[in-house]
């Protein structure tokens, strides 16, 4: 009987360590999925920040032109247009008869 006493602390020693080692895994496995999430969170607010920077700073003024081409562009087209009508008109007055 004491044989089962000794064999049962024996296990129970063993248990012991195992459980313990299988802490301590758990606990460094929790604390790399911390880091791992608090290193991406970073990532992506590095990435935000590059590409609002970049168009800041690089493409805006490219949008910039292109918005006042545009503007330039519609603006010569009216004009356009009030010349054909202007045009129109000054050619009425000479199928006029006097």
């Amino acid at each position: 009987m004491d044989l089962d006493v000794e064999e049962v602390r024996e296990l129970v020693k063993k248990n012991l360590e195992l459980t313990e080692e299988n802490h301590r895994i758990l606990r460094g496995m929790r604390s790399a999925a911390r880091w791992g999430r608090l290193i991406t969170i970073v990532w992506w607010i590095v990435v935000v920040a590059v590409s609002g920077a970049t168009y800041y700073y690089y493409v805006q003024p490219y949008v910039e032109q292109a918005k006042q081409v545009y503007a330039d562009f519609e603006k010569n087209g009216q004009s356009a247009k009030n010349f054909g009508a202007e045009f129109a008109q000054f050619l009425e007055q000479f199928k006029k008869p006097q």
